[in-house]
């Protein structure tokens, strides 16, 4: 079978892209996903005849047979292997090439996947002759990094037609005549997840016999208590339990309206691997629906007992991240973000926020609960200005510590990079003793944010946020404000708050240290991992035991 592409000729000089946040808004999130995507990638997806070829599609999931598949393989030379990104690695490291790679997912390449792995790991040996099919609601940052592996990328689209004239005009952008004849070829590719749009990927290209191996859809551990009802159901199909994170059920859905439709409606013949797995079974469910569609494939009844069992699981929780003790501004776009904080920087050059008490607190407090004070080796702080604090913080430890500062200007000061917080360096996962930062409230994603800072931690360090009733407030620059209490929920989600130290109250200064405001309550968070384990430790445990 070949691989029918069209090229639109439409390019942007990579050096000039910049990406958002998850985030913000996800309307224009999407929307400048779709626009940078679209500029970058010059061949999409086009459908293709129906063809009696095998498609093995693999997910991310733990029961996946490489053996059966390489039987399979072996038994037909033309079928193609489709993976999402993090069954990739799994492939290759058990000598299976992929075909294709699907990535369908709106947050930034460098940042930590739902599964505790930095996102650009799992696609650092990426290269030819695998494909790589990219959704263009994709984050643009994923096209970039592949671009740089020189693989070769095949867009498609996740919208109507209609849509993505829509998103161009609404931006003020004229549709170049090429790219209109690329969206006018092709169609629109469904799926919420990179594991759903396979099959429809499969299906546009002409496959009419999937195979499916690694939707497994559930964890294999009993989740904590608190968050059993927050995040994770017990559910139940054909008599067995499973523990699932609230996404999967509408996952769930989804899949059988997918396998039903191409069943049905186009005799697409599905093979669903991986036992004692709640897709597994979902799949098995399925066949109750047999009567649903008469021979125009037209739907006529429908069974009742999947449809009860997934309603009874259907429940609608808020998120429990966006409460009344916290705002999120929406920021346009990154660029928007950069240029915001880079005029605050320049505004605020002056000024200096922490104070050296408040610092050499934190500093007797890191000194008394490390076992050993001279394993305190390496410390971040974000955020930093003018980087006074980092400054403060060496001479006290007597150790090496660096700040981030997103402005271009940053590295005028000594010991500070140039660097957005959101993101991190290999060499600090776990290695960082301690990351101290009062600028918290201007992340345009604190939940990444938490999360990429706590994974540089090690084991037994500390994170300190300082919070002030100033981080109440929002504006351009402070885009996140919060309550004290708002900032123990988002934190206490998967972390320890280990104490609260109130450090009484301190001006704003000049960084002579001379006072320009009137003294400000101040308060640091102390943030520790549960069980004194870094995540990254875990996963890496993890996969030793699986040796």
């Amino acid at each position: 079978m070949s691989f029918k592409v069209h090229n639109n000729g439409a390019w942007i000089d990579q050096k000039k892209i910049k990406y958002q946040g998850l985030n913000l808004s996800i309307d224009t999130i999407i929307n400048n996903n779709h626009i940078e995507n679209m500029k970058m990638l010059n061949k999409y997806i086009l459908p293709c005849q129906s063809h009696n070829n095998l498609a093995i599609i693999v997910s991310g999931g733990p029961s996946t047979d490489f053996n059966k598949i390489k039987q399979l393989i072996s038994q037909n030379p033309s079928a193609k292997v489709f993976c999402v990104k993090h069954s990739y690695q799994a492939l290759i490291d058990n000598e299976i090439i992929p075909w294709a790679c699907i990535i369908l997912d709106a947050r930034p390449i460098f940042g930590i996947s739902s599964w505790g792995i930095k996102r650009s790991d799992l696609l650092f040996q990426a290269k030819a002759p695998t494909i790589f099919l990219v959704g263009t609601r994709s984050h643009p940052s994923y096209v970039y990094y592949l671009k740089k592996k020189k693989v070769d990328l095949v867009g498609f689209y996740v919208h109507a037609k209609s849509e993505v004239y829509d998103i161009f005009e609404k931006n003020g952008i004229t549709i170049p005549t090429n790219l209109k004849n690329e969206i006018e070829l092709s169609n629109p590719i469904e799926g919420s997840c990179a594991a759903i749009s396979a099959i429809h990927i499969a299906n546009h290209l002409g496959f009419n016999n999937i195979h499916l191996f690694g939707y497994d859809g559930h964890i294999n551990h009993v989740p904590d208590v608190k968050d059993q009802n927050n995040y994770f159901y017990n559910v139940e199909c054909n008599g067995k339990s499973f523990w699932v994170v609230r996404e999967t059920v509408g996952l769930a859905k989804e899949f059988v309206s997918v396998v039903k439709d191409y069943t049905f409606k186009l005799k697409t013949k599905f093979s669903m691997y991986g036992e004692d797995s709640f897709m597994k079974e979902v799949f098995e469910t399925i066949d109750l629906f047999q009567n649903d569609y008469n021979n125009d494939g037209c739907v006529t009844t429908q069974s009742s007992e999947f449809t009860n069992f997934i309603r009874e699981q259907q429940i609608t929780l808020n998120s429990p991240f966006k409460t009344n003790e916290a705002n999120l501004i929406v920021c346009k776009n990154y660029q928007s973000y950069t240029t915001i904080q880079e005029k605050h920087f320049i505004e605020t050059i002056d000024l200096l926020f922490a104070n050296k008490i408040v610092i050499r607190e934190i500093c007797n407090y890191l000194e008394k609960n490390i076992r050993d004070s001279k394993d305190i080796k390496f410390g971040i702080c974000h955020g930093v200005r003018n980087g006074v604090e980092v400054k403060l913080f060496r001479d006290f430890l007597k150790c090496k510590v660096i700040g981030t500062e997103i402005s271009e200007y940053a590295e005028k000061f000594n010991d500070v990079i140039q660097w957005d917080f959101h993101d991190a360096l290999d060499e600090w996962f776990v290695k960082t003793n301690f990351i101290y930062s009062n600028s918290f409230n201007h992340s345009y994603d604190p939940i990444q944010c938490l999360d990429i800072w706590m994974r540089c931690i090690a084991d037994d360090g500390f994170l300190f946020l300082e919070w002030s009733p100033l981080h109440q407030e929002t504006n351009q620059a402070r885009l996140y404000g919060s309550t004290l209490q708002g900032y123990l929920n988002i934190i206490s989600h998967n972390y320890v708050v280990k104490e609260v130290i109130d450090m009484g109250s301190y001006p704003i200064t000049n960084v002579k240290f001379e006072a320009l405001t009137s003294p400000i309550e101040r308060k640091v968070i102390v943030v520790q991992h549960k069980n004194l384990v870094n995540p990254i430790t875990v996963m890496k445990n993890q996969l030793e035991n699986r040796r």
